[in-house]
């Protein structure tokens, strides 16, 4: 394992609430807060081995809480709040020598504490705390170097917490680090630029430690990355590292490898009573546990994921068991107590292929409790209502067709409808089995099955 043999401390000026960048050219941007005064300065380095030759101090704005990013061209944005009022501005600047050649400094929001992170194409996402309470707060922005300005998209609230940080990769992969509200416990949370739409795909917040004053940085090329906290109760400072992986593109990313593998060839993640996440209390009556217990008892030992079906496809699960009821006219999982709603799983797995772009998804839809031919007809309706359109409608035998014919138009859904019900009422792209073998590896709970997992 890698591991970062930091040189001895030295120090190159007076100043409070610092923030450094660095990019692959060796060239590195330092700001930072005077010690005394609501007044922003920055330094610029060039790295010599262990060491950085640092230019003199220049004041470049008034201010407080800056942060910087730098790119491989030189490009520089540097976001703070107002030293008054809690109004956030940027500036954008060209390194030059020594020196920054800044642009005018904009307004762009209302905020405090903001982190901003910046790519070799010009693609900057900042993250800032609501002024009034404890909301995070995103942009997705572009550089116009011509003007030194940015066309920032819409704001966008993405999550409650404090002391939010940022990083960016060069593919559009980011990682987000914050402190809760109310405690001392640290999350982090990743997502995918939509440049299109200007926003992030965001995954769901996940708890990695606790601590506070937390900061993040990722490698260019998405490999690697790195966060830093202060502890929670002292003054010591901890660092972990990650290995930066994009499960929610698994397949796609590995097309090349993948395309010509037959399915049998492929091992994929998968889950067992995939539903089993959003439990409630009220029983199902096809259970194995006795039937005076309540649900409210039954309901821990049900509980079989953390994640929904939205994280469990994000986080890398491509094969699924569906287990359905119909209670009041809506379709359930059940693990012995009711669990998620069936379209909602669906909904999240269209969603999933809408994003992606050469996913395969496997259904299992088996365990049907009491039903008759009527909800079999009304639950394969839902099902081609939801993710009908991704439904693979191909011929043959499942076990000799690759990866390439599944996806090469887009994500793909097989169905496999474990009932003879569709036997009786063919539908395009159900089958009532796979008639293959398909090694398929499954987690009761898929807590590691994360894209960024710290290790200390």
């Amino acid at each position: 394992m890698r591991d970062t043999d930091l040189g001895l401390a030295l120090q190159y000026d007076d100043g409070v609430q610092t923030s450094v960048a660095i990019n692959s050219k060796g060239r590195t941007v330092q700001v930072h807060k005077a010690q005394l005064y609501d007044k922003v300065w920055y330094h610029t380095g060039t790295t010599k081995g262990m060491d950085v030759a640092w230019s003199s101090s220049h004041q470049y704005d008034d201010g407080v809480a800056p942060s910087v990013a730098l790119n491989d061209h030189g490009l520089v944005v540097e976001v703070h709040k107002a030293q008054t009022w809690d109004k956030l501005w940027y500036h954008v600047g060209m390194l030059n020598g020594e020196k920054i050649d800044f642009g005018s400094s904009h307004d762009y929001d209302s905020g405090v504490k903001p982190s901003v992170a910046l790519d070799n194409a010009g693609w900057c996402v900042e993250v800032h705390e609501s002024e009034g309470n404890s909301g995070l707060w995103y942009h997705v922005g572009i550089l116009d170097k011509g003007s030194k300005s940015i066309s920032w998209g819409d704001s966008h609230q993405y999550d409650s917490g404090v002391q939010p940080s940022i990083a960016l990769t060069n593919d559009g992969f980011v990682v987000e680090v914050h402190k809760s509200e109310g405690a001392g416990t640290l999350w982090r949370r990743v997502g995918q630029v939509d440049v299109a739409s200007k926003t992030v795909n965001w995954s769901g917040s996940r708890q990695y430690d606790s601590g506070q004053a937390p900061a993040v940085a990722v490698a260019a090329d998405g490999s690697m990355a790195i966060q830093t906290h202060q502890s929670e109760g002292a003054t010591t400072l901890w660092f972990s590292t990650s290995l930066a992986v994009d499960r929610m593109r698994w397949m796609e990313n590995l097309y090349g490898t993948l395309q010509n593998k037959q399915l049998r060839q492929v091992t994929l993640p998968g889950s067992h009573d995939s539903g089993a996440y959003d439990m409630g209390t009220d029983r199902a009556p096809c259970h194995d546990a006795p039937d005076w217990l309540p649900g409210v008892v039954v309901r821990p030992f049900s509980t079989a994921h953390t994640l929904s079906m939205a994280g469990q496809l994000e986080n890398g699960c491509r094969y699924f068991d569906l287990r359905p009821y119909r209670k009041d006219g809506t379709f359930y999982t059940y693990h012995d107590v009711l669990g998620a709603k069936v379209e909602d799983m669906l909904n999240d797995v269209a969603g999933f292929c809408k994003a992606t772009s050469r996913e395969l998804v496997i259904l299992q839809i088996s365990h049907f409790c009491q039903f008759d031919d009527k909800q079999h007809a009304d639950l394969v309706g839902l099902i081609g209502k939801t993710v009908g359109s991704y439904l693979y409608k191909g011929s043959g035998n499942l076990e000799s067709t690759t990866i390439g014919q599944f996806v090469g138009q887009g994500s793909r859904v097989v169905i496999w409808y474990n009932n003879d019900y569709i036997l009786q009422h063919p539908a395009d792209g159900f089958r009532r089995n796979l008639a293959c073998t398909i090694r398929i590896r499954t987690r009761m709970i898929l807590r590691r099955w994360r894209r960024i997992s710290w290790r200390r």
